[in-house]
């Protein structure tokens, strides 16, 4: 199985929070270079955090994270 990076964090917190939000919208997504980015404390010069999904499912969590924050966005307007 592959996997597809869909979002690219510099925050470790940050990161976190969007796995956790893809997870309990029913997806499977993982981490990588989060270790790296914590040991040298400077995750721009890593690339920063990837938020991957499998390959089958990147379509529909990339769109459900667009359609998230374009929801959180018509909200602040309101």
């Amino acid at each position: 199985m592959g996997f597809t990076t869909i979002q690219t964090s510099f925050n470790d917190v940050e990161a976190n929070l969007v796995k956790s939000r893809l997870e309990l919208a029913g997806f499977n997504p993982h981490l990588k270079d989060e270790n790296a980015t914590m040991l040298t404390a400077t995750p721009n010069t890593t690339g920063g955090i990837k938020i991957q999904v499998p390959d089958e499912e990147a379509e529909a969590a990339a769109t459900y994270l667009k359609n998230e924050a374009e929801e959180n966005a018509a909200s602040e307007d309101s």
